[in-house]
């Protein structure tokens, strides 16, 4: 149980973990790190880790290592040795996670980490808990969810032989408007976001070479078994995860709609009866126009307007002026909402949301800048990583500055 004193400046820990009582002294850094301490719900946690023996000595408070690490995330700091300078350096800091008179050295801290990722399970508990405090303070957050993956990379250099880290592999990326690829050797953080919030929802990682596509239903599910409330009315994805396991999960699992970016389904070699929009084509051969869209009847199209050289053709085989399509007949192609629908527009650009998740992750909470390798640790990083920047939101909600959930920038002054 934590206790903030507002008139000394100071938080209390009342538990059984031995905590320390923590001096704000008035810093902002500090009053940022006092709110996201007290948002996250870590005693299960600190429980479990104070369980063992660490060494013979009494050794530094589990909850101020755990604080200190958190902190790391938040100041973006690009490695252990940096977070160890920034204590020595910042009084204010230290002050704040807990240390007084000598500090941790570097192994200090990475035991703690080694021992804390054999259970990525409890901090996977904080997660939700954030996660679920979110549903709380923000109407709607969970009805739109955009997903993509992201590359982390592994400290490990891959030219090496032996490979450091045999966990990691490869994977190529090519950039818009850029026909070289760009090749990342390590893992994949795959995220399912809020996507009117931009906040996550719902993580996983894998190895780099790992397709996306069939990772998106088990993310979800990973949701839904974790929060009953989770209920999505859309599911925004790229064209990554066009596959029909996708639309058909999607659409019967979740009750949800796909917008998912399609890939060019046609071949030169064949006449398709839709273009890769789902636009019928009429007896033309040209694309119809969209007109609306009913509960019961589906999509109506139209010839376009003037037209095509069979309405001005005299015989039996005349250009169909209006046709219903069913979205059933094929969840991939045609969909609930119409690819070239105002509606399925306004969704698809909600995607967008996961790009500037993964950005705040990689450019302001640290996703970057780490020393692990290895599946497990890679993991545990991209929790601690996704899990500030998740506390640092219900921070903000709590206090009621919703305008300012997604601020990622300490204040240091």
């Amino acid at each position: 149980m934590a206790v903030y004193n507002s008139s000394t400046n100071v938080l209390d820990r009342q538990d059984d973990s031995g905590g320390p009582a923590i001096c704000c002294n008035g810093s902002p850094l500090a009053e940022e790190l006092r709110h996201l301490f007290l948002a996250i719900e870590d005693e299960a946690l600190l429980d479990t880790l104070q369980s063992y023996r660490w060494t013979g000595r009494p050794g530094y408070p589990l909850r101020s290592l755990w604080w200190a690490y958190l902190a790391s995330y938040v100041l973006d700091l690009p490695s252990t040795m940096a977070l160890v300078r920034r204590l020595h350096e910042d009084p204010v800091l230290a002050l704040t996670c807990g240390f007084e008179g000598q500090l941790p050295s570097r192994w200090t801290f990475n035991r703690f980490f080694s021992r804390l990722s054999e259970h990525s399970e409890l901090v996977q508990q904080c997660l939700d808990g954030l996660t679920t405090r979110l549903h709380e303070l923000l109407p709607g957050f969970g009805r739109h969810v955009a997903v993509d993956s992201t590359t982390v990379r592994t400290h490990s250099n891959p030219h090496r032989q032996p490979v450091s880290d045999p966990e990691a592999s490869w994977t190529a990326k090519t950039r818009r408007n850029d026909k070289e690829k760009e090749w990342y050797f390590g893992y994949k953080l795959h995220l399912a976001v809020d996507a009117t919030y931009e906040l996550p929802v719902s993580t996983h990682v894998t190895t780099a070479s790992r397709n996306d596509s069939p990772e998106l239903l088990p993310l979800l599910k990973k949701a839904k078994s974790k929060f009953p409330w989770f209920k999505p009315t859309a599911v925004i994805a790229d064209a990554g995860y066009d596959g029909r396991a996708n639309y058909g999960g999607i659409y019967h699992d979740f009750g949800a709609i796909p917008i998912i970016q399609a890939r060019d389904l046609e071949r030169p070699d064949t006449k398709p009866t839709y273009n890769k929009d789902g636009v019928p084509y009429c007896l033309g051969r040209k694309p119809m126009e969209y007109i609306e869209t009913h509960p019961v009847f589906g999509h109506k199209y139209r010839c376009q307007e003037g037209g095509c050289h069979l309405k001005r053709r005299k015989g039996v085989h005349y250009c169909d002026d209006e046709v219903w399509v069913q979205p059933e007949e094929d969840l991939r192609l045609i969909g609930p909402v119409a690819r070239v629908s105002p509606e399925w527009k306004r969704l698809w650009f909600m995607r967008s949301a996961v790009e500037r998740v993964n950005s705040r992750l990689k450019e302001c909470r640290r996703l970057e800048g780490h020393c692990f390798r290895g599946l497990r640790k890679i993991a545990l990083h991209c929790l601690l990583s996704v899990l500030v920047l998740q506390g640092s939101a219900v921070a903000h909600g709590d206090r009621g500055n919703l305008a300012t959930l997604r601020r990622c920038v300490p204040l240091v002054v």
